[in-house]
């Protein structure tokens, strides 16, 4: 389900600067792949993961830090850390992104839980546990599998255990030697000893109706299923809507299905997806991990200096166009902007008050708001365009150094270290404090400065306590729709 439209959605973080010579191409490398509910996530060669698809709930937006392995299930992922421990994200119902501590060998995401392979060969599972999904049994393991409502592991005697929800005889494992399984919607897949597919559970689509032949790893998803062949090609059955069976030709070095997608490692390390393609989630971003993200963390800027955007694909908001940028602004109602190599700035998805009409000339900063965008130019005046109902795009005279579009309010220091705002003045949003500030975050109906002493003011509306900001020393802050949030100075992030 979409989030309700609000006219004052904006998130806004200071976003990073990329240096000069960031726009040459960089060649990244995959070295696993894990397709989930409507996302996927991939693991780089430098050991740092990538995700990309739908970001509702923050699955396709990864922590950093080095990893080992990479799961994405229906609506969080979770991830193996260098350290054996685990870190999951995302939608975090029931604990679904709660992972226990002590030191793992492999994680799964499913459904709405998750199962992890302990270092002493026990499994531990989390999240909801509504059919006993989460019931792990005891013994030794080589390995787990985290279905919808059900799981699977393999057991160190080759044999398969499965528990939870077993309406269709998805948890009914069949007996016989398994060197790996797989934990699908309503059915399971395991690849036995002598290299061939078994399938149970679930039938009303084929899902569990495996091809004869030879098979190095299988992966079941919600109505299909694809198993990796040994002469290293894919073969798909079950649901074959919108292409979701018919995997590409080619040598392929892993499979990996979700739910109406799938997706494939490739020899040389790159991934390619097929399937249902919304939210963009067959379509693997070619420039590797973020470098920088905009203010509502929907679109980022890659080390390329190439823009990729997730969760909102309404009137085009995530389909940044193409070329080089340094910075990425994207807190507007759906829009957002960015700010070119050159200085110019290009701005793109909904642009019914001309939100998306930059004009010309050359910028060092930009900021999407409302229903209009602001822009800082190199002779420290600001410019704003789009809506302009309560004086927000009219922009003061002035030397300024940064500027913050809000939700129907703008905010700018300027080279005295004062803010000005201007804009919609309902509830002392444009009131801004005396004082010397040093950064400026813009709202939805109100705004934080970050002052020089370290210390974060507030003001505007406060119906959710939003400018209640805590005492303490902070190095950065940031105004949300309805929340703010800072980091402190020992790097610890506090929200209120």
């Amino acid at each position: 389900m979409e989030p309700a439209a609000d006219p004052e959605r904006v998130e806004l973080l200071e976003v990073p600067r990329l240096p000069a010579d960031a726009g040459e191409p960089v060649e990244y490398a995959f070295s696993a792949v894990s397709a989930g509910g409507s996302h996927v996530c991939g693991l780089l060669s430098d050991a740092t993961i990538t995700c990309w698809g739908l970001n509702y709930d923050g699955q396709a937006r990864p922590p950093s830090g080095s990893f080992a392995a990479v799961s994405a299930g229906e609506l969080h992922s979770c991830g193996l850390r260098d350290d054996a421990t685990i870190a999951c994200w995302g939608f975090n119902g029931s604990g679904t992104a709660d992972a226990p501590s002590g030191e793992f060998a492999g994680v799964s995401a499913g459904g709405v839980h998750s199962c992890g392979l302990r270092r002493d060969t026990t499994v531990a599972c989390w999240g909801h546990n509504g059919h006993g999904q989460a019931d792990a049994p005891s013994g030794e393991f080589a390995g787990v599998s985290a279905g919808g409502v059900h799981s699977c592991g393999l057991r160190r005697d080759t044999t398969v255990a499965c528990w939870g929800h077993n309406g269709h005889g998805q948890a009914d494992a069949p007996s016989g030697e398994f060197a790996g399984v797989s934990a699908g919607g309503v059915h399971s897949c395991g690849l036995r000893r002598d290299t061939t597919v078994a399938c149970w559970g679930h039938n009303g689509h084929g899902q569990a109706d495996a091809p004869s032949g030879e098979f190095a790893g299988v992966s079941a998803g919600e109505l299909h299923s694809c198993g990796l062949r040994s002469d290293d090609t894919v073969a798909c059955w079950g649901l074959s809507d919108d292409g979701i069976t018919d995997a590409p030709p080619g040598e392929f070095a892993a499979v990996s299905v979700g739910r109406g997608l799938s997706c494939g490692l490739r020899p040389d390390a790159t991934v390619e997806c097929w399937g249902l393609g919304y939210d963009g989630t067959t379509d693997p971003p070619p420039g590797g991990p973020l470098v920088a993200i905009g203010e509502s963390g929907e679109c980022g800027l890659r080390r390329d200096a190439t823009v990729t955007c997730g969760a909102f694909n309404r009137l085009s908001e995530t389909r940044a166009p193409a070329g080089s940028f340094v910075a990425v602004s994207d807190g507007g109602y759906w829009h957002a902007c960015g700010l070119r190599p050159d200085g110019t700035i290009a701005c793109w998805g909904m642009n019914n008050e001309g939100q998306t009409d930059a004009p010309a000339g050359e910028f060092v900063a930009v900021s999407a708001g409302g229903s209009y965008s602001c822009g800082l130019r190199p002779d420290a005046s600001v410019a704003c365009w789009g809506a302009n109902y309560w004086g927000q795009a009219d922009a003061p005279a002035g030397a300024f150094t940064a500027v913050s579009a809000g939700g129907s309010s703008s905010c700018g220091i300027r080279t005295n270290a004062t803010i000005a705002c201007w804009g919609r003045e309902t509830d002392g949003r444009t009131d801004a404090p005396a004082g010397e500030f040093t950064s400026v975050a813009t709202g939805g109906s109100h705004a934080c400065g970050l002052r020089r002493d370290a210390s974060i003011a507030c003001w505007g509306e406060n119906d959710h306590g939003q400018t209640g900001a805590p005492a303490g020393a902070y190095i950065a802050v940031a105004a949300g729709h309805s929340h703010s949030c800072a980091v402190r100075v020992d790097r610890t992030a506090t929200c209120w």
